[in-house]
């Protein structure tokens, strides 16, 4: 290849890459430099998924439950699970309030968060005091409860009295408390009394000692026999239903009432329990903060 040849071609790769260099300037000049308002958009964007990230599936549950039922509707289930009574019935007074966090006279199949907390707040950890007939009690739940939920398979056969967790908790007080003890069919607060007294006393006391008797001072004549039967749903439907001028928390505190004399009698029937009085003082004055809304 000649001189001549070698410059041409050297003057030919020299016109391509200005060529190319010409284009990109051109594009880099052309193109509109990123505004506020676009920079702000992509901050958002990415906070909104980095958000997203890290709301676990259980928060996100949560979220869901505590928006929904504060304007539920849905129906409130008979024992057989049947829906035979329309939501539509028990309405929410005008004039209801937000009672520690969840709105008065509002129904909740599902043990509610905010009662789950008060409820742990109460009972604590590790306990094996010798006056507890229960026996050694993680965070509420006996030995001999967490066996059943075993049994029942809520909880996995290998988690022993001291590695009962939050987790293992929350679903042995919904399954075998909250929705055995009807407390999905009773009002805000009044459902958490109730669903803390299933804890304390046991379904059967609470029902025989403070539910039955509740409903027998509002005009039903059942046997308080501590069974949740169909004339106690019954009762439940119509007498508590037709209380809805009133607040709730005042059928709340009714039952708090009822409560608070049935400590007296066991320790008047043993003297020996005589020193969980203080404790069960300190607990009803909490829960009757949280019917009142001052916790929660």
């Amino acid at each position: 290849m000649t001189t001549a040849n070698l410059t041409g071609l050297f003057k030919d790769i020299l016109n391509a890459v200005f060529l190319l260099v010409s284009k990109i300037l051109s594009s880099i000049k052309n193109k509109p430099l990123p505004t506020e308002e676009t920079v702000d958009k992509f901050s958002r964007e990415k906070t909104k998924k980095d958000l997203s990230n890290a709301i676990s599936v259980t928060d996100t549950e949560n979220i869901k439950e505590d928006a929904v039922e504060q304007n539920k509707e849905g129906s409130i289930q008979n024992s057989a699970g049947d829906s035979n009574t329309s939501a539509q019935e028990y309405a929410t007074p005008l004039k209801n309030e937000i009672i520690s966090g969840l709105a008065e006279w509002s129904y909740h199949n599902d043990l509610p968060r905010v009662y789950f907390k008060e409820l742990l707040f109460y009972e604590g950890g590790y306990s094996n005091h010798p006056n507890d007939k229960g026996g050694k009690t993680n965070l509420g739940i006996t030995e001999g409860t967490l066996n059943s939920a075993k049994q029942k398979g809520l909880v996995p056969q290998d988690v022993t009295i001291h590695e009962v967790a939050p987790e293992h908790a929350y679903i042995i007080y919904n399954v075998m408390y909250y929705k055995a003890g009807r407390c999905d069919i009773l009002p805000h607060p009044l459902a958490f009394i109730h669903f803390d007294a299933c804890v304390n006393h046991g379904i059967g006391g609470a029902v025989k000692n403070m539910l039955q008797p509740l409903l027998n001072s509002l005009g039903a004549n059942l046997k308080a026999d501590g069974v949740i039967g169909p004339k106690t749903l019954e009762a439940v439907n119509t007498i508590i239903n037709a209380q809805k001028a009133m607040p709730a928390r005042q059928l709340a505190l009714l039952y708090w009432s009822m409560r608070s004399e049935y400590y007296q009698r066991i320790i008047r029937n043993n003297p020996g329990m005589k020193v969980f009085e203080k404790g069960w003082a300190n607990r009803m004055a909490q829960v009757k903060e949280f019917i009142l809304g001052a916790r929660g």
